[in-house]
């Protein structure tokens, strides 16, 4: 949300994820940049994001991470999530 709107909704929020940010403390996966950016069928706003997206450093993806992601996905659909 912070991210797509002019002015965010929830100012905490925002600052919250700005100071995150800029402490270096937030990264990005490739197929979550990929997700976010084929959102945009506007090439300004696609250009925009991509931009914005450029703050965040790619994080390595190794297989021991898809396996838990895996894990909390079969926990989750097991309550009902």
């Amino acid at each position: 949300m912070a991210l797509r709107r002019k002015t965010p909704r929830d100012k905490i929020v925002t600052a919250k994820l700005t100071s995150v940010i800029n402490r270096g403390d937030a990264q990005i996966i490739g197929p979550i940049r990929q997700e976010l950016l084929s959102g945009y069928s506007d090439s300004e706003q696609l250009l925009k994001l991509k931009t914005q997206l450029e703050y965040f450093p790619d994080e390595a993806i190794e297989r021991d991470d898809y396996i838990t992601a895996a894990e909390f996905s079969n926990r989750c659909r097991a309550k009902g999530i």
